[in-house]
């Protein structure tokens, strides 16, 4: 039986590798944040932990040995295919539920790998996706989704894809992609905290989903989150959403514990807290109000993000 022995072996040495810490391991350590840009890290960061190490965590936590083993293969598929760090990965909480999503971003498409069809085949056989997408079409990224379920049944029933809209400040359109037809999903407006908080208080006070003469705006912009590089709010189907990126280590762990995300995440990383501070953090979370004509505010889902 030795090809059963063979695989046997691959598989181990899968396990083995989502289990082993990865470290910057070099002084041209390259940071990127949930946008693929760069940015400078907080503080020295020779011999700490890569981001990836946060989402081989929760992998290693919430699914199983094969699935575990199955989802290394497409990061290690995408990562030989597109490179190292060329990939944003989003951890999501929705209720008690935790999923994944992969963000692939090619501005201005200057990157000949990283197109649509080019991803879905190199993740291929593992999740299949039956829709195309036109190239002509001028996006600068896209993202599947990666959970529990897609995983078991190998199957993924929509993609999506983001464009830039004509406006006055950096934006954002997403469209959800299925196998028959393509929808607009959500809109993104991004601000200067330091230099934009009025115009950002603007835009979160025009909303259909919330009544801020009901609720305080503190409950949607943290106040001890503001001092970040950039916030962006998105309006949604059945929500809005904020995001704020650039929030340090001690923010971190203050969003994760106020949105009471799982144990296991967050021991693991105030664990490692000098392990991990070097980094910058992005995170966002999906709100309304819990159901029309009431006055309190739901949050719906929520997540951070980093690179593989």
């Amino acid at each position: 039986m030795p090809e059963i022995e063979k695989n046997n072996d691959e598989n181990e040495k899968l396990a083995n590798l989502f289990t082993k810490e990865i470290f910057c391991d070099s002084d041209s350590e390259e940071f990127f944040d949930y946008c693929h840009y760069r940015y400078k890290p907080c503080c020295d960061f020779l011999g700490k932990l890569r981001s990836i190490n946060l989402l081989n965590e929760s992998l290693n936590k919430f699914l199983n040995k094969h699935l575990v083993e199955k989802n290394l293969k497409i990061i290690k598929k995408i990562q030989t295919e597109l490179g190292i760090k060329k990939t944003v990965w989003g951890i999501k909480k929705l209720g008690s539920k935790i999923a994944w999503e992969y963000y692939f971003y090619n501005y201005q498409k200057k990157n000949a790998l990283i197109k649509f069809e080019n991803v879905i085949k190199t993740v291929s056989p593992e999740i299949l996706f039956n829709g195309s997408l036109n190239e002509n079409i001028p996006y600068f990224m896209f993202s599947i989704d990666i959970s529990k379920e897609i995983l078991e049944s190998g199957k993924i029933d929509c993609a999506h894809i983001y464009l830039n809209p004509p406006s006055n400040r950096p934006a954002g359109i997403s469209y959800i992609l299925t196998e028959n037809k393509t929808e607009m999903e959500n809109i993104y407006h991004f601000y200067n905290p330091k230099k934009e908080l009025n115009e950002l208080y603007n835009k979160i006070r025009k909303s259909a989903f919330v009544d801020l003469e009901k609720i305080e705006l503190k409950e949607i912009l943290w106040p001890e989150l503001t001092d970040c590089k950039s916030i962006c709010i998105a309006n949604k189907k059945e929500t809005d959403c904020i995001y704020y990126s650039g929030i340090d280590y001690e923010q971190f762990i203050y969003f994760l514990e106020r949105l009471e995300y799982p144990l296991e995440l967050v021991e693991y990383i105030k664990s490692n807290s000098d392990r991990l501070n070097h980094l910058q953090y992005d995170v966002g979370f999906d709100y309304c109000f819990e159901k029309e004509g009431t006055e309190k505010l739901k949050i719906i889902k929520s997540g951070y993000y980093g690179i593989f």
